[in-house]
């Protein structure tokens, strides 16, 4: 993020980030009304790493499944 995005460029971040699976369950655009550039932006920092975490731990998720039917397959 830099600070040349205009105020809509941060509303799309934001929308872009409110379509992740992570947030289905919560709205996280309704507050960018009531916050300024800075505030959403740092907002948008903070819900990226969150999806970096979320999406790690749905990928070592997915590799223990995995890695729990191939032991699965070797015993049977």
């Amino acid at each position: 993020m830099t600070n040349t995005e205009t105020r809509a460029d941060l509303i799309a971040s934001m929308g872009a980030i409110q379509n992740h699976p992570l947030f289905q369950e919560q709205d996280i655009m309704t507050f960018c009304g009531f916050l300024s550039n800075d505030e959403i932006r740092t907002s948008i920092e903070q819900n990226l790493a969150a999806i970096a975490r979320f999406n790690l731990e749905v990928a070592a998720d997915a590799a223990e499944k995995s890695s729990r039917k191939s032991r699965a397959k070797k015993a049977a």
